[in-house]
């Protein structure tokens, strides 16, 4: 009995990591664990104008990153770019700098954020609640032990 105690938990930690992991995050089915997934987001509105078209699609100033994932939570994002995000297409995009945005907001009239600012949920939330699962996992494992180590005296 104390073989399968220690054997089953590798066997279906194995089998999860097989099922589960994921090098990027191209459209499919969801995993459990993605390194390095781009992440397009908008920042602003452009006006809805010929001047902020591109092949008859309009675009708005965005940011794009690569984002790691662990249970769908997001926990560290990186290699931040600023972009240009197309209307109506998920993830199509236009290479910008920083400055080509300011000069486009510039004629818009609009103000582009000087810092990148992705909100809570994804700077902070996701490292918290990954933390707290590992609390609670650790800690169930002590307790159980523990429960286990008195039942047998």
């Amino acid at each position: 009995m104390a073989f399968l105690k220690y054997t089953t938990p590798k066997f279906f930690l194995s089998l999860f990591a097989f099922f589960s992991i994921s090098t990027n995050a191209l459209a499919g089915p969801p995993v459990f664990f993605s390194w390095g997934g781009e992440t397009i987001e908008k920042i602003a509105d452009f006006p809805r104008t010929i001047q902020f078209q591109n092949d008859k699609k309009h675009f708005d100033p965005g940011i794009r990153y690569k984002q790691i994932e662990i249970f769908f939570l997001p926990i560290l994002q990186y290699d931040f770019k600023y972009c240009g995000v197309v209307d109506g297409e998920k993830d199509s995009y236009l290479d910008f700098s920083k400055k080509e945005l300011k000069e486009l907001a510039d004629i818009a009239h609009i103000k582009i954020p000087d810092s990148i600012n992705l909100g809570f949920w994804k700077e902070w939330g996701g490292k918290i609640v990954l933390i707290l699962l590992a609390v609670i996992y650790f800690g169930y494992r002590h307790y159980s032990s523990k429960l286990e180590n008195q039942t047998k005296e």
